[in-house]
């Protein structure tokens, strides 16, 4: 059996953060999603399914918003903390710069 895709509405349900904006559409502040995501990654340690849920749906809803905002020690591509934080910092100052030239 195949599940379909999550969902924008199903993202916001499952971190619980639906009574924070008026309009399923309206823009998440990224910080409001990972503090729940991270919150609600630790409460459900005891359930990888649960887990994933939570994580896929800060997926979702982080990717309209820039990398560098997306950085916690529990995603699995990252170690987290500061060194984590330093190098999306850097790999963004990059992509700015590489822009810069081709604007030039």
């Amino acid at each position: 059996m195949m599940n379909a895709p999550m969902t924008r509405e199903e993202s916001v349900k499952i971190l619980g953060i639906e009574k924070t904006i008026e309009n399923i559409q309206d823009d998440v502040d990224p910080q409001i999603i990972m503090d729940r995501f991270e919150e609600m990654f630790v409460n459900n340690e005891s359930s990888f399914y649960l887990q994933s849920k939570v994580y896929f749906a800060k997926e979702f809803l982080m990717q309209d918003h820039p990398v560098e905002l997306n950085v916690s020690k529990y995603n699995p591509d990252q170690d987290g903390g500061e060194e984590a934080e330093a190098e999306q910092a850097e790999e963004g100052d990059k992509k700015k710069s590489k822009e810069e030239k081709k604007e030039k």
